[in-house]
């Protein structure tokens, strides 16, 4: 840890075995996750002025059987989820540091978030497809009903151009996505990074072709409430829509 104005080292933590992939640091109780590629998943405390301090480590038994690559933490939910390079998701219990539930897939994970307010997590793998799963307090508890495909360029907000598909524990629906670029082609693309705007219900994604897109997830959220009650009543912290994204496209950037 490294002073941000002077650059001066204040302190280390235990070093893992092989690479850091991920280090998330938890403001609101000082404390620092890291994960890596020897499969160890670590809760550090910060507060040690000169070191510091391991406080939980997850179940080294029930861990990732390939390199861990992607890391979301919720204090509100007090989980931990980690994707790894062995094509699965594993959900942790932040407290006790057990596996909760271990999630299948077909190909390699590259990133996870949790859609707080909500009781549901973002899962893209290597492919492009970005899946939502319920979690504690949801009805979809660790099952899938909306997947969606990242494009390398999508057909914005054209009707019918991208949609969300709802899964088999609900119907179908369509999804509003604002997005860099023209229509064209649909190319699926890998999510390199994700970032989740809770109060516009808004989720950006970015690509491995430098495409940056902003799915609007309110209208699919809102679907889902329709099933499960645990989603409704979650939209009074949504911005109005003045202030959230227009579903206007995006324009391009210049640099």
């Amino acid at each position: 840890m490294h002073n941000y104005q002077s650059g001066a080292l204040m302190k280390c933590f235990d070093p893992h075995s092989s690479q850091v992939s991920s280090l998330i640091y938890l403001d609101d109780v000082k404390q620092v996750v890291s994960t890596s590629w020897d499969g160890a998943v670590v809760i550090h405390d910060e507060n040690p002025a000169d070191h510091g301090l391991i406080l939980r480590t997850m179940d080294a038994a029930s861990t990732h059987r390939g390199d861990i690559t992607c890391t979301a933490v919720s204090l509100k939910q007090m989980m931990i989820a980690t994707g790894a390079a062995d094509k699965t998701v594993r959900v942790w219990d932040l407290g006790t540091g057990k596996v909760l539930e271990v999630l299948h897939f077909e190909y390699e994970i590259n990133h996870v978030v949790f859609l707080e307010p909500f009781p549901a997590i973002i899962i893209a793998d290597t492919i492009g497809w970005l899946h939502l799963y319920g979690v504690h307090g949801s009805r979809f508890k660790y099952n899938s009903p909306l997947k969606f495909k990242h494009m390398f360029l999508h057909g914005g907000t054209k009707s019918g151009s991208d949609n969300l598909i709802l899964g088999p524990h609900a119907r179908m629906a369509e999804g509003k996505e604002n997005a860099l670029g023209d229509a064209s082609t649909p190319i699926m693309s890998p999510v390199l990074a994700l970032e989740w705007r809770r109060d516009a219900c808004v989720l950006y994604t970015g690509g491995d072709r430098g495409q940056i897109s902003a799915w609007d997830l309110a209208p699919a959220l809102l679907e889902l409430g329709q099933f499960d009650p645990a989603f409704r009543g979650k939209f009074k912290s949504r911005k109005p829509a003045a202030t959230a994204p227009s579903n206007d496209p995006i324009p391009p950037t210049t640099t």
